[in-house]
Parts: C-alpha cells; structure tokens; sequence
C-alpha cells in the first residue's frame, strides 16, 4: 500500500494517520459510510462515462451490443427472485468523488414450490400486460387484489458496452473473444401508478415527464463493468482467470481457462480507470446530498486538475 494518501484538503495523510481516521480510539463513532447503487439522473452523464479516454483511445464501444428491457412488478407477498449476492467488497478511492464496490452475484434453487394462487396471480399479470406503442412508456394491466398488491412497477433497460482499449482487451487466438470485460449501463426508472375508478383490477403504470423523475428521484443509471460469462461449476479462485497461478501451483480449471484475462485483476483495472475519470458525474444530481457535495466536488475537481 501507498505510504501516502492523498486527501481532499489538498494535503497528504500517511497510513498511521488514515488508520486513526477509519478506526479512532476511545469512544468515538467510525466515519459512516453508505453504498449506493445510484450512479445518476441525468443520460448525459452515461455519454460522458462512454466517452472516457484515459490514455486517449476510448475504453468502451459507444454501440451497446446487447440491450434489454425488463419491467419489475414488486408485490406483496413478494415473489423472490433466484439471485443473490455471495460476497461483496467496497473500495475507496480518498482522492476521488467516486468509490467502488466489487459484489460476486450468483443464482440458487429457491427451496420449495412457489403458493399456486400466486404463481397464477403472476401469469394472470404477464397474460393482461399491455404496453401502448409510440409513447414515452404507458403500461396497463390486470391484477388479482385478491392475492397480490403491486407496490411498484421498475422499468429497467440494460446495455452491455465492450471495452475495446487495448490495455484491457487481449488478442485471443487471432481475434478477440467473444465474452470480455464489459460496462453494463442499467437505466432505471420508478413509473407512477395509478387505478382505474371503475375497476379497481386495472393498473396502470406510466412514465412522467424527465422533470417529474428527475425531481421525484425516480430515475437513475449505474454503471457496473463486468465480465460477459456465467459459470455453473467454479470455485472461489477461479474470478482470478488464468492469473490462479500467482497463488497455487495447480493449473487452471477449465472455468477460469474460459475467464481467461479477463479475471478480477483486470475488472479491477478497468474499474478504477472508470472511477479515475467520472469525477463530474452527477454533480446535478437533484436533492440535498447533491447540493451538499457540490462544494466539495468543485474543490477536488480543481484539485485533481493540478495533478
């Protein structure tokens, strides 16, 4: 580790010093700290991250190669879906607007069937949904109060950009691989619900002027980079790719073999590449928290731009 860490009053604090910072004596409270998956409002923002160029060539393609559209209904009682987080890690970066985390996802048989009442109640939704063609987003559909309550309704769309920098993209038996280190932007967006008076089975859900969202923070993106593969059968070393052999003398399985370069040493490069470069984002960021670190923003903006 670094003997020195730079901190945001334009100073340097050495390790003994940080350490009193995140682990004081006596009976003082540590720095809170909360993790956010909120990135920013604004799609501008997005077109910024896309266009990074920390060494002068581009980290991402600009053209999503996948692209998706999810809608979420959250119910009660609610119907879990099979995802989970197995570990996750948080990484600061004192000098920067922006910190990291790293979450290890992984999917699991839910024990037991789900209640068929429910299970019908879910298809009775997915056979009445109904979405009106050339509008910004308008939703209808028919829900069983009976059974389930809809609370909310999430609009998610979900591109994948691949990262074509050289400093992270490896040449693989002539060309490149087909599944690498990737950017998934993740557009969120809380739509409004509304009744029908005359039929209370009727929901309807809409998208409300980008004012509106902007202002009721029912919209944001994130950014996590990722690696495009899923793997059923790995064990915990194998996120490391072929690098497993800096800490074992056992060759490589197979999953990490098809991980290839593209393990946690390099998602963490490139993830700190991103971190490096986004200091702007989300400086218009609506609400309080945005207001008050705008002064803050400004003065390590201006503090970076020295370096």
């Amino acid at each position: 580790m670094m003997n020195k860490l730079r901190a945001a009053e334009q100073s340097y604090m050495s390790f003994d010093e940080m350490k009193e910072v995140i682990s004081p004596r006596g009976e003082l409270n540590r720095p809170s700290t909360v993790f956010l998956g909120r990135l920013t409002s604004l799609p501008g923002d997005i077109d910024h991250i896309l266009n990074v160029r920390p060494d002068g060539a581009r980290l991402f393609d600009g053209d999503p190669s996948t692209f998706t559209i999810d809608y979420e209904f959250h119910c009660n009682p609610t119907v879990k879906k099979p995802e989970a987080i197995l570990r996750s890690v948080h990484i600061s970066y004192p000098d920067r607007i922006w910190d990291a985390t790293a979450v290890l996802h992984g999917h699991f048989s839910p024990h037991g069937k789900l209640d068929p009442e429910v299970e019908r109640a879910v298809q009775y939704i997915a056979k009445n949904l109904w979405v009106e063609p050339k509008r910004s987003i308008r939703l209808l559909t028919r829900v069983d109060n009976n059974i389930l309550s809809v609370k909310k309704v999430i609009l998610k769309r979900i591109s994948y950009h691949r990262c074509t920098n050289d400093r992270y993209v490896s040449d693989i038996g002539g060309g490149i691989a087909m599944h690498g280190l990737q950017l998934r932007v993740t557009e969120v967006q809380d739509l409004a619900l509304t009744a029908r008076q005359s039929n209370c089975d009727i929901l309807e859900a809409v998208c409300e002027s980008l004012d509106d969202m902007f202002t009721a923070h029912r919209q944001c993106q994130g950014v996590p980079t990722t690696i495009g593969d899923n793997h059923r059968n790995w064990c915990p070393i194998d996120i490391l790719g072929i690098q497993t052999e800096l800490i074992t003398c056992a060759p490589a399985s197979p999953t990490a073999q098809s991980i290839n370069h593209y393990g946690l040493g390099s998602l963490l490069a490139l993830a700190t590449a991103v971190v490096e470069n986004i200091d702007p984002v989300g400086y218009s960021n609506a609400g309080p928290a945005g207001d008050r670190n705008k002064g803050r923003r400004m003065k390590l903006l201006e503090w970076n731009s020295r370096d």
